[in-house]
C-alpha cells in the first residue's frame, strides 16, 4: 500500500504537523505551533481488523471555539468489517456546539473503498461523535447515503477513511 500522507489542514492561523504511514507505523513530523496532540477515536460499526496496513490516527488543535482535526483510519487485511452508519468519537474533552444530525460538520471526508475513490461527508451524530456518509454514490443518487458494507462500494483490504477539517464547539 501506498503511504497515506494526511492533507495539511491550515485552520485559524494554526497548520496541521503531518503523518505518514509507512506500512508498518504512523510518523508525525513536524512541529507547528497550537497543536495540542492525538487521540484514539473510538470507532462505531465499524472493526479495523490487523494485518496489512491497519491503523488509525488522529490529531487535533484548539483554537476557542474551534477544532481541527486530521484523521486516517486504514482497514487490515484479516479482521475488519463496515457496518452500518459509522461513526467516531471526537478528541475527550470536546463538546460539540451542534448534535444535530442533519447538521454537516465542516469536514471533508475522503473515502477510498473498493480500490475507487469516493466523496464523504460528516454530520454531527452527538456533541461528541460525528457519523460518515457518502456522497453522491452513483450517477442516480445525487444526494448523501449511509455508509454500509456495500455503500459507497464493497470496503476490502487496506482501503481508507480521510477525514480532515474544522469543528465548532469548546474543549475542558
Amino acid at each position: 500500500m501506498a503511504a497515506l500522507d494526511f492533507p495539511d489542514a491550515p485552520t485559524v492561523g494554526q497548520v496541521f504537523d503531518r503523518w505518514t504511514w509507512n506500512g508498518t507505523t504512523w510518523t508525525l513530523t513536524g512541529g507547528s505551533a497550537g497543536r495540542i496532540g492525538t487521540w484514539t477515536p473510538t470507532l462505531t460499526n465499524m472493526a479495523i481488523g490487523t494485518g496489512g496496513g491497519a491503523g488509525v490516527a488522529a490529531g487535533y488543535a484548539y483554537n476557542p471555539g474551534v477544532l481541527a482535526i486530521d484523521v486516517g483510519i486504514v482497514f487490515g487485511t484479516t479482521g475488519f468489517s463496515m457496518g452500518t452508519t459509522p461513526s467516531l468519537s471526537l478528541p475527550p474533552g470536546f463538546t460539540a456546539s451542534r448534535s444535530n444530525a442533519s447538521m454537516v460538520a465542516s469536514l471533508g471526508v475522503g473515502l477510498i473503498a473498493g480500490g475507487a475513490f469516493f466523496d464523504g461527508m460528516a454530520v454531527h451524530d452527538t456533541t461528541t461523535s460525528i457519523r460518515l456518509l457518502a456522497k453522491r454514490v452513483d450517477t442516480t443518487y445525487a444526494g448523501r447515503a449511509g455508509i454500509t458494507a456495500t455503500v459507497p462500494a464493497t470496503w476490502a483490504a487496506n482501503d481508507q477513511i480521510i477525514i480532515a477539517g474544522t469543528i465548532k464547539g469548546m474543549m475542558t
